[in-house]
């Protein structure tokens, strides 16, 4: 369990994996390019934003299972839908 709002920065190519992690505030993932986020299982209580550009042939997002309470602000999101998994 994480108190309080979390904001991870990154300024290069990063993979972000909190598997069943409690956010009990507003979590912020921000950077260039995000090779993957996996929120499976996790919770989000006070809502989500998320900058950035998400690299399918990384992984990209990934919220299976996740609840999602409070605001999600995906404004400048990329997630690289026009891609094909292989």
């Amino acid at each position: 369990m994480i108190e309080g709002p979390t904001e991870l920065r990154f300024e290069s190519l990063a993979h972000v994996q909190a598997f069943m992690t409690e956010f009990r505030g507003r979590l912020t993932v921000e950077g260039p390019a995000m090779a993957s986020l996996d929120l499976t299982r996790a919770t989000v209580r006070q809502g989500l934003t998320l900058r950035g550009r998400y690299e399918s042939k990384y992984g990209g997002a990934n919220f299976d299972h996740a609840t999602m309470l409070g605001p999600l602000d995906f404004h400048d999101a990329d997630f690289d839908a026009s891609r094909s998994r292989k």
